[in-house]
Formats: C-alpha cells, sequence, structure tokens
C-alpha cells in the first residue's frame, strides 16, 4: 500500500495555489490544488462560517483539505472554496447573506475554472453547499454535480426536524406556525429560547432566502449526471435525505457510506459522541470517500 500511494504521488504532483475573485460582497479567495490532467473538482463547504478546508471557529477538522489531497491523488485538480460568511469582516451589511449571494459567490468560482481552460468540472457541494452545486449544475460549463452529505427537503423542514428533537412537544405546534410566519415575510416571536435564537435578525431573513429553494426542484430540473453521497453515521444530515433526492431524480447515482459522518471521516452513530469528532484533525478521511467521487468524476 506505501508503495501504491507513492507511486501516485509521483504520477500526480500536486501545486497549490491562492486565487482571488472581486465581487460586490468583497474580495473572496480560494485554494487551487492541481495536478496534471483536465478534471477540476469545485468544492463548496457547508452550512455555518467554514473556510476552504472545511474549518469553522474552533472546529478545524481539515475535512475538504484532506478531500482535496486525496482527490489529487486520483488526478483531479480541485478548487476549494471560502464561503461568503467564512471571514465576517469581508463583507459591511448582513444583508447581503442570501442564499442567492452564496450562489452568486460559487459561480464566479465556475468562471474561474472555465477561465484556467478545464473542460471537465465537476461541482462537489457539502451539506449546505449541496444546494447551492445543486443549483449550479446546469450552467453548460459544469460536467456532473455531486450532493455530498446534502439535504433532499427544504430547510424550514430540516430544521423542524432537528428542533423538535431538542424542544419538549408542548412547544412543536408553535415551531410549525413561526416557520410558516417565516415564508410569509414575519419575523415571528417564539416562546421557546433555542427557536428565538434561531430566528432573530438578520437570520431570519437568510433563512426565508434559503427555504425558497427546494433540493428537489433543483436536482430533477439537472440534466447531467448526479452523484448522492450520505454517510451512515451522519447526525445532521439523515439518510433519508439522500433516498429523498434520489427520488426526485432516479436517474441520479446514490452511494452510502458505511461508517461516515457529517464530516467525511469514521465516526459513531450516537450524538453525544459523534460530535466530539467534527474537530479532529488526526482523523483521516474516511477511507472509501475519494475513490467513489473519483470514479464518478473520471468514468
Amino acid at each position: 500500500m506505501k508503495l501504491f500511494i507513492a507511486a501516485l504521488l509521483l504520477s500526480f504532483p500536486a501545486f497549490s495555489q491562492d486565487v482571488m475573485v472581486r465581487t460586490p460582497y468583497g474580495n473572496y479567495r480560494a485554494a487551487w490544488h492541481k495536478v496534471e490532467g483536465g478534471h477540476v473538482a469545485i468544492i463548496i463547504p457547508g452550512s455555518g462560517m467554514v473556510d476552504r478546508n472545511g474549518n469553522s471557529g474552533n472546529v478545524t477538522g481539515n475535512s475538504l483539505l484532506y478531500l482535496a489531497d486525496s482527490l489529487n491523488l486520483h488526478g483531479i485538480s480541485t478548487l476549494n472554496t471560502d464561503k461568503l460568511n467564512a471571514t465576517p469582516e469581508q463583507f459591511t451589511s448582513d444583508s447581503i447573506l442570501t442564499f442567492d449571494a452564496f450562489v452568486d459567490l460559487a459561480s464566479r468560482w465556475v468562471d474561474v475554472a472555465v477561465d484556467s481552460g478545464y473542460n471537465h468540472i465537476t461541482i462537489i457541494g457539502h451539506s449546505q453547499g449541496a444546494l447551492t452545486a445543486l443549483l449550479l449544475g446546469n450552467r453548460p460549463e459544469v460536467d456532473k454535480v455531486i450532493s455530498l452529505c446534502g439535504a433532499g427537503n427544504r430547510i424550514h423542514d430540516i430544521l423542524y426536524t432537528q428542533l423538535t428533537a431538542q424542544i419538549p412537544e408542548q412547544y412543536h405546534e408553535g415551531i410549525a406556525s413561526n416557520f410558516d410566519s417565516i415564508r410569509l415575510g414575519y419575523a415571528p416571536k417564539p416562546a421557546h429560547f433555542i427557536m428565538r435564537s434561531m430566528v432573530s435578525e438578520p437570520n431570519v431573513s437568510f433563512i426565508r432566502s434559503w427555504d425558497s429553494y427546494d433540493p428537489c426542484e433543483a436536482i430533477a430540473a439537472l440534466n447531467g449526471p448526479v452523484l448522492i453521497i450520505s454517510g451512515e453515521t451522519d447526525i445532521q444530515v439523515a439518510q433519508s435525505e439522500a433516498e429523498r433526492l434520489n427520488e426526485c431524480d432516479p436517474s441520479a447515482e446514490l452511494v452510502t457510506i458505511e461508517g461516515m459522518g457529517h464530516m467525511l471521516k469514521r465516526a459513531p452513530s450516537s450524538r453525544a459522541l459523534a460530535t466530539s469528532y467534527y474537530g479532529r484533525a488526526d482523523l483521516p478521511l474516511h477511507p472509501e470517500l475519494a475513490g467513489v467521487i473519483a470514479q464518478f468524476i473520471l468514468d
């Protein structure tokens, strides 16, 4: 195995370089990890203030950096991108934090790949970034799309499921009403403190913009190949979400990776234990993930 990995490293030496785009929201950076060959994967991070490496605040597991390194070994270049809100000093107003702005920034990274001469472009969206990837999938320059631990339902359904698992039953009806209010353009005043912290401004505006997109509709509208990957022990996005996506696009390939958690590494299924694995930079990428992705991209 050591000899095989060494041979791959010699065959596909990686070249790293930062690249920047200027946007109405500020200047944003990504990291090229280039190898010989015509295939590139643009990696879009998940929810939260997540940077190109998959890190946010004190959670430094380097999951997306490890994914880039692993794909480089398979002869696939990567462009690892920072999210719009990865560095809060970049923008001057919270009003730009809409899902449309996330999609617009990601679209600019597609432009960078095209301008760099790539003819075979795959977009990999992790978690929240999976919806962004689906929405960009019909750009003519994009060959393939990968939903990696992405949802199949609108965000209000996901949040309702997550909240009702944490909040006493007497508040559940109120939570449903709160999300109805958000969709109608109102800022609700929830009874439970967890819901109150979630729907404070500008969060409520962002949730409303995010909820305007249905992953089911987005994947059904795609014309090219799609790969849906879920982790068996993902505590954030259930396998049923991947199955929902596959129902919406039966032509998509669905793969569930045994023992893989939300951060793309081996993780236990227990929520209490799994959260401690999020910032574990010492843990490698799940050994099956890069191979599954590479086979899809290169076929």
